[in-house]
């Protein structure tokens, strides 16, 4: 049964969400969206903010709908009095590409949220999957008709066998900033993206060494734990399972011989970075429990 969307005070959850809905009724945000060619805007305004809500609590878009046309308070909270049908929805969703739809994100980030300061910890949201609006019961899709598409055949649990992509969401923590939308094609698992997710995040300077990264269980492997200190010199805060066992981590950081290949005053200074991002690591190992409210919040 899925929970009834209630706006909450005392729910950071639905904090954030005000947050983000009030972000896209500034003018900044109408301009940017007019100049990508974004028609009818208004309309178009109002289907991005079902579509947050529905990535905030990972419920269907329907859902959202039906919850808006039966509850004032919902309406009121989000400023959506005229709520369209799920066709209409889907049909200006359509227009997009992904390419748009990035691009119009990171201005937007960027023309509100400002340049990012030093030392911040970065939360990956629950990632979600996005069904694309196409009828593959009419018309039969293989692979390889989807091969040069942005959307792919995937699976999961809640909906079976669908046709669309993944979409991650990074914010800062404490400002509850949003820095990245990233989207990936199909419904590959969360371990699988573990690399671009990082990869993309520090070639777009927002991720930055020495930084912590958050995320859930569902990015839970030895491997991304060694990966993210030695590869990419962050702290991969990514929640441990009961089994976990410090010692394995700690006795695989080897590093290549290339990482000596530079001059002495160089090396010392990326074995003290090393050390220092080891020391934090290890302490929030030992307190992954404190944690849990940062990473609820998203």
């Amino acid at each position: 049964m899925k929970t009834p969307l209630v706006p909450a005070e005392e729910d950071l959850r639905w904090e954030l969400v005000r947050n983000v809905l009030g972000i896209s009724e500034q003018r900044e945000v109408r301009k940017i969206a007019s100049k990508i060619g974004i028609k009818p805007l208004d309309r178009t305004i109002t289907v991005m903010k079902i579509v947050i809500i529905s990535m905030c609590f990972g419920v269907d878009i329907t859902f959202v709908i039906s919850e808006l046309k039966a509850k004032a308070v919902l309406r009121e909270f989000t400023g959506v009095y005229n709520v369209p049908d799920a066709k209409e929805v889907y049909r200006l969703l359509s227009r997009f590409t992904v390419e748009q739809f990035v691009d119009m994100v990171l201005r937007v980030v960027n023309t509100i949220c400002g340049k990012r300061k030093s030392e911040k910890i970065m939360i990956i949201g629950d990632t979600t999957n996005l069904t694309v609006n196409i009828n593959w019961f009419k018309k039969k899709y293989t692979k390889a008709d989807l091969k040069d598409k942005d959307y792919k055949w995937a699976y999961s649990k809640s909906k079976g066998y669908y046709i669309g992509m993944k979409l991650v969401f990074a914010i800062e923590y404490p400002s509850l900033k949003p820095l990245a939308f990233l989207v990936f094609p199909g419904g590959p698992s969360d371990p699988q993206i573990f690399g671009e997710i990082v990869t993309e995040l520090m070639r777009r300077k927002i991720l930055r060494k020495g930084e912590s990264l958050v995320l859930d269980q569902g990015f839970y492997a030895y491997r991304h734990y060694i990966e993210g200190l030695t590869e990419y010199g962050i702290v991969p805060m990514i929640f441990p399972r009961i089994n976990f066992k410090l010692e394995k981590v700690l006795n695989h950081i080897q590093l290549p011989l290339d990482f000596f290949n530079d001059k002495l005053s160089r090396v010392k200074e990326k074995i003290r970075h090393l050390e220092s991002i080891l020391a934090e690591f290890k302490q929030y190992i030992l307190n992954c429990e404190q944690l849990k409210p940062k990473r609820s919040l998203t």
